[in-house]
């Protein structure tokens, strides 16, 4: 089955029933956690440097290339993150890659004046305002997170070519499967824009999955209540098909944000192939990176993948990286599995 999207000039979408669908959540890639130095809940430099420019700018610390916020285009682009995200992203957008069709859902701290916001704002201070550069994905890396290039000031839009798509969940709480503040119910929250958008890709059905991008592309907003009507009856549906699903996550903090919301997918979904990068995702410490990570594989059974290849074959992609060893300066999750209990040990 074949269809486009004639309203807003999206090139056309091939979809095959039957073939497996991927899904990449990418948490808080914007540049007040990466690029931010007057942010609060910014990622030291190493750690910023390991993900975004790699290891030939750790091992020679000498300033890289800049832009006017740190690095040039060029530098991410071809660093692990920027390498990894064209081979998932950037090949399937240009129709490259072959093997079935990639979701990619990016979630995205996004927050307007309000009491939601003042709580957090008085514990980790000013971010991700709401139309500021702070609250822009990752300067340099735009084009593959939303080359729809929506404007600053406006939230991003679906986005559809080749065999990826792109959607956005604007998110204002540390819970991204819990609705918007200005929602919230009394006392059960309803569902959330980001479980409604993954009960569609992860429950439809082929023709399912396809409606879900003509009602995006034809301007439905994902929040609005005919999006979460269509959303309950897919749930509803329950057709016979279920495609084969393999979901990785990307992102920042390891330790709170991904391990929310991994933790809300594995409530929710009976999903085999799930799995978490230890490449690309961060946090303050490597400690609390570490902690993220070991709850994620011991308690919520989720893979740890390591490295750029590996995470690009899980999500379907064909092509390798050949210079990943001077790339990746991350250190692997299996070289500290039994930290913690080596740490219980001593202490014991």
């Amino acid at each position: 089955m074949r269809t486009g999207a004639s309203v807003r000039g999206f090139a056309q979408v091939e979809h095959r029933p039957g073939e497996p669908r991927y899904i990449l959540l990418t948490q808080c890639l914007q540049n007040d956690f990466f690029l931010n130095p007057d942010c609060r809940l910014g990622l030291p430099k190493f750690v910023v440097r390991n993900m975004l420019v790699g290891k030939q700018h750790v091992e020679k610390p000498g300033p890289p290339a800049s832009g006017e916020n740190g690095f040039s285009r060029s530098t991410l682009m071809h660093g692990p993150l920027g390498r990894m995200l064209e081979e998932t992203i950037g090949r399937r957008l240009n129709g490259r890659e072959p093997n079935g069709t990639l979701h990619v859902v990016n979630i995205r701290d996004w927050h307007s004046p309000g009491p939601s916001y003042d709580d957090e704002r008085r514990v980790y201070g000013c971010h991700c305002e709401a139309g500021c550069w702070g609250a822009a994905y990752i300067d340099g890396l735009t084009p593959y997170l939303d080359p729809g290039r929506s404007l600053a000031e406006e939230k991003a839009r679906y986005f559809a070519a080749g065999s990826v798509r792109i959607y956005h969940v604007h998110s204002d709480t540390l819970f991204d499967f819990k609705p918007h503040s200005e929602i919230v119910g009394p006392h059960k929250f309803a569902s959330s824009p980001l479980e409604d958008l993954l009960d569609v890709i992860v429950e439809g059905s082929s023709s399912e999955v396809v409606e879900l991008h003509e009602l995006l592309a034809e301007g439905t907003d994902a929040e609005s209540k005919a999006f979460h009507k269509f959303a309950r009856r897919v749930v509803r549906s329950r057709e016979a098909e279920r495609p084969e699903i393999h979901l990785g996550a990307i992102g920042v903090y390891t330790d709170i944000k991904i391990k929310t919301v991994l933790t809300g997918v594995r409530t929710r979904y009976d999903l085999t192939n799930v799995a978490v990068s230890d490449t690309f995702t961060s946090s303050v410490t490597l400690d609390r990176h570490l902690a993220g990570l070991d709850y994620a594989k011991k308690v919520l059974g989720i893979e740890v993948i390591h490295g750029i290849n590996d995470f690009v074959r899980f999500l379907g992609g064909s092509q390798r990286v050949k210079d990943e060893k001077s790339l990746v300066a991350a250190e692997r999750y299996a070289s500290y599995q039994h930290f913690f209990q080596d740490q219980q040990n001593v202490l014991a």
